[in-house]
């Protein structure tokens, strides 16, 4: 017999009346100090109608929400207890014994526990509850209700709610959960459906069951408040994003007051992205420090809501890194509190995967000592106010640890997550491990479901970077086969129509002109504008890929340097996009800069030193312009200032290096032939930075065969040898306009093998 048999069948009689009813057996209340928090298990399903079966999980949020409404009582969130529920491998089980629910309950702090079951017989659902002090396993209380099988159950758990409250001295229940949520239990269903894929990173699955919600019941408000969070990580440059945001904030007035901040800090956070999407970044900060304000708030009276923790850390990790804030001791101080932040909501629940990728961004960011940040314990530091060099480089390599566990651990957990596969590999970026880089996307290039744009077009500049090239052409082309234009429509973290423009730099570095006007083509028709640049795709198209091929060698350069003005002027236009184009601008200063060295006009020069930081030099520009003009004393001057073949192989090279080239170049022309072989081999493509198609790929697979005819030039046939080869196995896919420097290498090549291989090491050429 079960115990709970005779409260059932009154529910049962009077279900049958069409009514509902609730009855209470009392005990002696908990009085521990965590009484007031409440876990409500899974409730255990007593019967073959699978249909019920989405009430295991759903009782937990239904209760939940009617009960989470009262400010002196806290209730696990529903999101947290599916957490401990897999942790503890209950997540799947039909029945929960008291003790592992007990234990459950133990690891959320809750004094409280709440286990229930759900039968049916006929027509009939019938509902259990059952209150238990924690720490002894007394049963405190119990309440049934009953309802019809077709109607909505959210109803018998409301009366539920009302029975147990009513035990512990309760007020009775002013607003019903339908009120709250949704009067559809359609909606509800794809909603709890949404919770779970969003949970997971699944967004798109997550999105269409939110907007499945929205559609039924178009006043939901959880319903759009989560789908505008998992928007918010697929597509800042959506508009359905903030429109989402403050739908939930429009329809939230039949929820508590402290749903209601949430939704509104939400919003706050939108509204700050569109600020600076559009380049008003006094906007983006203002409005991302209101949203701080409000959840700083509502932290400070109940810190136990992942939800809140992660909009508050959320606020001050895009304060510190795109807004107004300039210091670096405050940009240190909001990425500490950020860590933190979202360090205690993935504590609350451990699922909220959405905090999972901040947390590796920041972690991240303490791996490298270029971001001038290092993470000291819980702390976020400003890496110069570190003195002791031991200390630094070990607090470095703690950083990294962490990083690679961490993102390795996410993996592990969700294996099927396309985002645990892209942190790992920007993990893998950070720490400059490109082959673990490539043999991770090798691998999720076999799985449909985790393989992205992203990943696609990333492969071949991994390919790049470890001297791969018939793997990065090869790829490239799967790559856009795989992903063409209509796919790069489909949100996802990187805007998809990005990935062209990255594939141009593997395009442009292995000599493949149609490849890169193919690659130009597939952005235009993905999309007439490149709303993250603030520009007509169009045209910005050409002006990346005419400073390509000015590097590649191709002809008609006078057309190439007129689409290199055009597109300088429009870049340079005032407008209210300009902190966007600012930004543009520092990572595109490589169009004009190879504009200058296949065209020796000074007037590129000054578009550099414009769009560079005010801060950074460009000696080896100023050298070639001395040279330009005769002046061989100052540009010794300045050559001696560049950094040394050493240096050069610790620094991370923008532009593709670019500039590096150029002082080799600046060097040769010096006379300096062995300082400038130096420099080249100092090199290396694992520490280019690059941004969008990087002119300076093509002058580094040139820079081969230059340095291939200086080493002839200093009699050293077995690195010259080697260097043509080089150049002939990363331009012997290229386009036929591009063969005269491809049978020159072929040539030499030839030549030098039919030799009886010697070698000369001269004294610097000076």
């Amino acid at each position: 017999k079960r115990r709970w048999m005779p409260a059932a069948i009154a529910a049962a009689l009077a279900a049958v009346l069409g009514v509902g009813y609730a009855v209470s057996q009392r005990q002696t209340p908990d009085t521990n100090a965590n009484s007031q928090t409440w876990l409500i298990a899974p409730f255990e399903l007593q019967t073959a109608n699978n249909s019920l079966d989405w009430l295991r999980d759903g009782a937990v949020n239904m209760l939940g929400l009617t009960l989470s409404q009262w400010n002196d009582l806290s209730v696990v969130d529903y999101e947290r207890t599916l957490d401990l529920l897999r942790d503890a491998r209950s997540d799947d089980s039909r029945r929960i014994s008291l003790e592992d629910a007990r234990q459950i309950a133990r690891r959320a702090s809750a004094g409280t526990l709440v286990m229930g079951q759900i039968t049916s017989a006929n027509d009939s659902l019938f509902l259990v509850a059952r209150l238990y002090n924690v720490n002894t396993g007394a049963r405190i209380d119990t309440a049934t209700a009953g309802t019809p099988i077709d109607s909505d159950p959210r109803v018998a758990f409301d009366r539920i709610a009302r029975g147990l409250l009513d035990l512990v001295d309760g007020p009775a229940l002013s607003v019903e959960l339908t009120r709250q949520t949704t009067e559809s239990v359609e909606a509800y269903r794809a909603y709890l459906d949404g919770l779970r894929s969003l949970n997971s990173w699944r967004t798109d699955e997550a999105d269409e069951q939110f907007a499945r919600a929205i559609d039924i019941d178009s006043t939901f408000a959880l319903a759009y408040y989560k789908r505008s969070l998992g928007l918010g990580w697929r597509d800042l440059d959506d508009s359905l994003y903030l429109r989402s945001a403050e739908a939930a904030v429009r329809h939230s007035a039949r929820l508590p007051v402290r749903q209601r901040e949430v939704f509104t800090a939400n919003r706050d956070l939108a509204r700050g992205f569109r600020s600076r999407r559009e380049g008003d970044l006094e906007g983006a900060h203002k409005n991302w420090a209101l949203a701080r304000e409000r959840l700083a708030t509502l932290v400070s009276s109940n810190a136990g809501d992942g939800d809140t923790w992660y909009g508050l850390a959320d606020a001050d990790f895009h304060l510190a890194l795109y807004s107004t804030v300039k210091g670096s001791d405050s940009i240190a101080l909001l990425l500490s509190r950020s860590m933190r932040g979202f360090q205690q909501a993935i504590a609350l629940d451990s699922s909220f995967h959405l905090a999972y990728q901040h947390l590796v961004d920041i972690y991240a960011m303490g791996a490298s000592a270029q971001t001038g940040m290092v993470i000291d314990g819980d702390t976020m530091r400003v890496a110069r106010t570190i003195t002791d060099t031991t200390r630094l480089n070990r607090l470095y390599r703690e950083a990294q640890d962490r990083t690679k566990q961490f993102a390795s651990g996410w993996l592990t957990l969700e294996p099927e997550s396309a985002q645990a596969w892209q942190a790992m590999l920007n993990t893998y970026t950070v720490l400059k491990q490109f082959d673990s880089a490539a043999v991770l996307l090798e691998r999720a290039r076999a799985q449909p479901d985790v393989y992205t744009p992203n990943m696609a077009y990333s492969l071949p500049i991994f390919q790049l970077i470890n001297q791969r090239p018939d793997a990065a052409r090869q790829n490239l082309r799967e790559a856009m086969r795989r992903f063409g234009a209509d796919s790069l429509n489909v949100r996802m973290m990187t805007p998809g129509i990005l990935m062209p423009f990255v594939g141009m730099t593997a395009a442009a570095a292995t000599g493949s002109l149609g490849l890169l006007d193919s690659l130009g083509a597939m952005a235009v028709a993905s999309s007439p504008s490149m709303t993250i640049l603030a520009q007509p795709t169009r045209p910005t198209v050409n002006w990346y890929a005419a400073a390509a091929k000015l590097a590649m060698g191709a002809r008609d350069t006078s057309a190439f340097v007129r689409t290199i003005r055009e597109g300088i002027t429009r870049f340079e236009a005032p407008g209210p996009n300009s902190g966007v184009t600012s930004n543009v601008r520092t990572q595109s200063f490589g169009v004009p800069y190879s504009a200058y060295l296949a065209t020796r006009d000074s007037t590129f020069v000054n578009v550099v030193r414009r769009w560079l930081p005010s801060a950074s030099q460009v000696l080896e520009l100023d050298a070639s312009l001395a040279l330009d003009r005769g002046d061989t004393a100052t540009a010794r001057t300045l050559e001696a200032q560049f950094p040394s073949p050493a240096e050069l192989q610790t620094r991370t090279l923008s532009g593709a290096g670019i500039r590096a080239l150029t002082q080799a170049e600046v060097r040769v022309r010096l006379g300096d032939v062995r300082g400038a072989l130096d420099t080249y081999e100092a090199m290396s493509a694992k520490n280019f930075s690059i941004g969008m198609a990087e002119a300076g790929a093509a002058l580094y697979t040139r820079s081969f065969l230059t340095r291939a005819r200086l080493y002839e030039r200093v009699g050293d046939t077995e690195a010259a040898t080697r260097a043509y080869a080089t150049f002939v196995d990363w331009w012997s896919g290229a386009d036929s306009a591009l063969h005269g420097e491809l049978r020159e290498a072929q040539s030499a090549l030839q030549r030098l093998r039919d030799r009886t291989p010697s070698r000369t090491v001269p004294a610097s050429g000076r």
